[in-house]
């Protein structure tokens, strides 16, 4: 009994070499700069962070595929490197030796990419997934309210482009969310809410 269990634990880490290489089909490469983007408040990446990744990771494949069961053991990683890179594949719920289509991975990535980045206090830069298009981020900004004026109009943009330079500069870790522009008109969601703002546009 004791040499079947003894192969079984054997057996999983071999099948996660076989199922997650390099170059994989279905697999994408993560490349972070936490350095780069937190500078002196840098943490630095251990199997703890490596853990919060690969549960970030199901969190985004169980939010995508509503009702499947997906853990963090169908999250494989491998050729991590010491500047925190890695390959990462997704297998299935209900039969762990076949992978998740490329595809569908990268849809569930971006369904989710603001909540994976706020885990780690990164931005698409930052923290990025090799062959998924990053999406729009915004900077924190005031809501944007109904009814100005012009010059109040003026105001607001001028106030944006002052905070956005100053956010960049200070805390490019921070910035997180999904922004649609139409003309002058930005909807975005709020910078500590999930809530919308949108302001009309100017005449």
């Amino acid at each position: 009994m004791l040499d079947k269990w003894t192969f079984l634990l054997c057996l999983v880490p071999s099948l996660a070499q076989d199922l997650c290489t390099p170059g994989a089909s279905d697999g994408y490469k993560v490349r972070l700069s936490i350095q780069t983007a937190l500078g002196d408040d840098a943490y630095v990446w251990n199997p703890n962070e490596m853990f919060l990744f690969r549960a970030s990771l199901a969190f985004a494949m169980r939010n995508h595929f509503d009702g499947e069961d997906f853990q963090v053991s169908n999250i494989l990683v491998c050729e991590e490197t010491l500047r925190v890179s890695f390959w990462f594949v997704v297998t299935l719920p209900g039969n762990t030796s076949h992978l998740l289509d490329r595809e569908q991975v990268q849809m569930a990535v971006r369904k989710s990419r603001s909540r994976i980045n706020s885990a780690f206090l990164l931005t698409d830069r930052t923290l990025e997934f090799v062959g998924i298009a990053p999406s729009w981020s915004c900077s924190p900004s005031p809501p944007c309210r109904r009814g100005e004026t012009r010059r109040q109009r003026r105001r607001t943009r001028r106030t944006r482009r002052t905070t956005r330079k100053l956010w960049e500069t200070e805390a490019p870790g921070r910035t997180q969310g999904a922004c649609l522009t139409q003309g002058a008109c930005l909807t975005c969601p709020s910078w500590r809410t999930s809530e919308s703002h949108t302001c009309d546009p100017g005449t």
